[in-house]
């Protein structure tokens, strides 16, 4: 399967105005051979958002559902923000729907602000600070 790609990859380079893209969170399983000019030659670090960005997506999530009024608050939304520290965007979703989960466990009619910090009581991000330094320095 990989000669099959990188034969494909090859045959895409004469094409102007293509530019192929890729992401993983495991680039040291990245085989070799992509990795070679004219295929994969530049790998770029995304990291997690910083507290800006965890605030934009998680008022992006806190849009679509039913929450008490206190949740929506600049104080409730940076103390999520602080606590979510290297989380994903995926993350911040799933932290959302967990809060969700847990009001619909306790028939709640609205997700309340204990639902949000008990999920984060328990929570791990996706990324460690270990996770971090490691893809750093690869």
């Amino acid at each position: 399967m990989i000669s099959q790609l990188l034969m494909e990859m090859d045959g895409v380079q004469s094409s102007q105005g293509v530019t192929l893209i890729a992401a993983t969170n495991r680039p040291d399983m990245i085989d070799k051979s992509f990795l070679r000019a004219g295929r994969f030659e530049h790998m770029i670090l995304v990291p997690p958002p910083d507290k800006a960005g965890r605030l934009a997506i998680l008022r992006l999530y806190l849009a679509k559902l039913k929450c008490e009024p206190a949740v929506y608050e600049d104080s409730f939304l940076d103390e999520l923000a602080d606590q979510s520290r290297l989380c994903t965007g995926a993350d911040l979703k799933n932290i959302c729907n967990k809060a969700g989960l847990l009001a619909v466990e306790e028939k709640a009619s609205r997700i309340l602000v204990h639902h949000f910090r008990q999920v984060l009581h328990t929570y791990l991000p996706s990324v460690s600070m270990t996770t971090m330094v490691w893809y750093e320095q690869f």
